[in-house]
Order: structure tokens, then C-alpha cells, then sequence
């Protein structure tokens, strides 16, 4: 199949690269006609139009589009295909089809309507000092790096992304669903547990103060036209809520959100997985358990964010105990008595009702 060949690859991403005119315009469908690739591009301005009408065609499925389904959204959104001599395709089989799909991906946006995804911010880090700045960087970067390892090594199929905050990172799975997100909350927790074990040995190893929700949010990609590799960052509901959550959180404090009771279950799923992981070793220590809870108990305590426009972030404050081989347990997050309502660069936050799962 040509699209195999790594020539042919080059020259279809130097097409790309004409079309897309540095995010310009947008690839949001694609199709096979007469053995050719057939693209519909979308100049940047029209977005707002497929949103009026319907966002099927910035979803995060396929972009590849049954030819029935291609015409009727060139009708649709009155555009003029784009027919790709070269190279020629033919009838792409899976195998062809995922690598053009993959290909085309950092041409467009992709809308998530649900995922979890966390912020992990670094206390103090612009009074640091320039070098210790770059070591406690690293040093989350590292523990971070451990977390997804030992995942992988209990099974957990994380394929992890993050885009740096500058003091930090947010981090999510680019897999969906329940498990998907159970599982990014393992590694959280996995790298908050490296951090904190590690705090004892040097200076350079940072505090923390995390946040993790599920919301939706868009991909942008940044495509190298002179690689297969690609740069991605999100921005959405979900980071909107991590950063005002994350500005009011205090230092250790580990925040989980509850736009609804779905948060709830996602904590009762990740102690779950835990659990069944059995002894998990980390560079300074094997933790033998590890113990999960949100203050308030079966009826957890709600507090409130408030972001800009009057916009309200709710989250539960979450725990956890690591019991350790021929150690002394070790706490993450704050207890409850510790955390307290606060004003932190104008987001204020104030208590809630506690938060209790409807009956079934």
C-alpha cells in the first residue's frame, strides 16, 4: 500500500501542510474517491457555524467519513473537497486507514464532551530560584514518569499525555470511558505518593497542590512537518475548573470534583483498582496499602470554587494513607480540620451542603 512508504507519508504531510495554512483551515472529514483522498477543510473562521448546527464533525472519533456521508456534509456546510493526487491510496484497508487517520489528526480540533483530567501545580515556584525552579520541575516530571511505569506494570493501560503549565501539568489519558479514567487517577495518586515519599531527601523535591475533574474540553496539535510527531495541549470546561480549584487550594491539599455524582463512583473506582494491585514499589519505599477517602466520610463535604462571571467549581476534599513495608504510614492531602476557606488571586471558596449519592 503507498501510503506505507515513509516517501509517500512526507509527501502527503507536505500537502497537509499547504492546506492547513499554519491553523488556518482545518481538516474535519476525510474520504476515498477513485482511490484518491478526499479531504473537507474548514477555514478557522467557520467553526462557529458547525457548532450552531451540530459537532459531529469535530468529534473525537474518525474523522474518515463514508462517501454518502462526505457529500452530504460538503451540501451541508457548502464546501469544496479537496481531491489529493498524490499519493494515491486506492481502497486503504484498517491498517492504512488508522495510519492516515493519524496522520490527518494534528490537522483539526477534536472535541472531548468526557474525561478526567488533573493538575498537578507546584507551591511556590516562582520564588524559587532559577536552577531549583528547573530541579523541582524535573523532580515532578520524574515522579511522574514512575507512576506511569509502575501503571504499566500492574496492567493499567494509561497512555498518558500532559502539557506543562509552566509550574506544573495537567495530565489525562487520551483513552475515554469509565477505566480510562479510574486508571489516570492510579497514576496521580502513584506520582503524589513518589513525591511525597521522596520530600525527606532533598530541598528540590516540590509541594504539591492537585486538582482532578471530568469535563469536556478541545485538542489543538501542533504539527512538525518535518516528523510523524505532533505536540498536543486541551483547553476547556475541565482545565477552566482544575486552575480556579488549584488557585484556592492549599499546599498538599488534593482536590477531586463534583459537578455531579459521577466523581463520587470515579473515587470508589480507583481505591477499587488499588486494592487489587496489591504491594506497589516506588524508588523510596513499597506501599503495602494505600487508603482513599474524602473528608466527610459517606456524605462528603462539598466546597465551592467561584471562577470569573460567577461561575461555581464544586470538589470534595480527597485523602489517602500509604502503609508501608517496615515503615510508618504516610498521609496525602490535608485533613479535614486543616482545610479552611480561603481567598487565594480572587478565588474565593465557601462550603456547600454535604454531598450525598441519590438513592437507588
Amino acid at each position: 500500500m503507498p501510503i506505507r512508504d515513509p516517501k509517500n507519508r512526507r509527501t502527503l504531510r507536505k500537502e497537509l501542510d499547504k492546506l492547513w495554512l499554519l491553523g488556518r483551515s482545518l481538516v474535519v472529514g476525510w474520504s476515498v474517491i477513485n482511490g484518491r483522498v478526499a479531504l473537507l477543510l474548514l477555514p478557522n473562521t467557520r467553526l462557529p457555524e458547525i457548532e450552531k448546527i451540530g459537532v459531529d464533525l469535530i468529534g473525537s472519533g474518525p474523522r474518515r467519513l463514508p462517501l454518502a456521508a462526505f457529500n452530504a456534509a460538503v451540501r451541508r456546510f457548502q464546501l469544496e473537497p479537496i481531491i489529493l493526487e498524490r499519493p494515491p491510496v486506492g481502497d486503504p484497508h484498517a491498517h492504512c486507514v488508522a495510519l492516515i487517520e493519524k496522520m490527518l489528526l494534528p490537522y483539526g480540533i477534536a472535541l472531548t464532551e468526557s474525561r478526567a483530567v488533573a493538575l498537578l501545580d507546584i507551591v511556590g515556584f516562582t520564588r524559587a530560584r532559577r536552577l531549583e525552579q528547573a530541579a523541582k520541575l524535573n523532580s515532578l516530571a520524574y515522579s511522574i514518569a514512575i507512576a506511569q511505569r509502575r501503571c504499566r506494570q500492574l496492567g493499567m493501560d494509561v497512555d498518558l499525555a500532559r502539557s506543562t503549565t509552566g509550574d506544573g501539568f495537567y495530565l489525562w489519558n487520551r483513552r475515554t470511558g469509565d477505566a480510562a479514567d479510574v486508571e489516570l487517577c492510579c497514576l496521580v495518586l502513584l506520582a503524589l505518593a513518589d513525591n511525597r515519599l521522596a520530600a525527606d531527601a532533598g530541598s528540590v523535591t516540590p509541594r504539591l497542590r492537585t486538582a482532578i475533574t471530568r469535563g469536556s474540553h478541545f485538542t489543538f496539535f501542533q504539527p512538525e512537518s518535518d516528523s510523524e510527531r505532533t505536540t498536543e495541549f486541551i483547553v476547556g470546561e475541565a482545565t477552566i475548573a482544575l486552575a480556579r480549584m488549584v488557585a484556592a487550594a492549599q499546599p498538599r491539599q488534593v482536590l477531586i470534583g463534583v459537578p455531579d455524582y459521577g466523581e463520587l463512583a470515579l473515587a470508589a473506582g480507583f481505591q477499587a483498582r488499588l486494592d487489587a494491585a496489591g504491594k506497589i514499589a516506588l524508588p523510596e519505599a513499597t506501599i503495602a496499602r494505600m487508603r482513599i477517602w474524602l473528608s466527610g466520610g459517606a456524605s462528603p463535604r462539598r466546597n465551592l470554587y467561584a471562577g470569573k462571571h460567577g461561575l461555581e467549581y464544586p470538589a470534595c476534599n480527597l485523602r489517602a494513607e500509604l502503609v508501608c513495608d517496615g515503615a510508618e504510614a504516610v498521609s496525602l492531602g490535608l485533613a479535614t480540620a486543616a482545610v479552611r476557606p480561603r481567598v487565594d488571586a480572587g478565588v474565593p471558596m465557601r462550603q456547600s451542603a454535604t454531598v450525598s449519592p441519590p438513592s437507588t
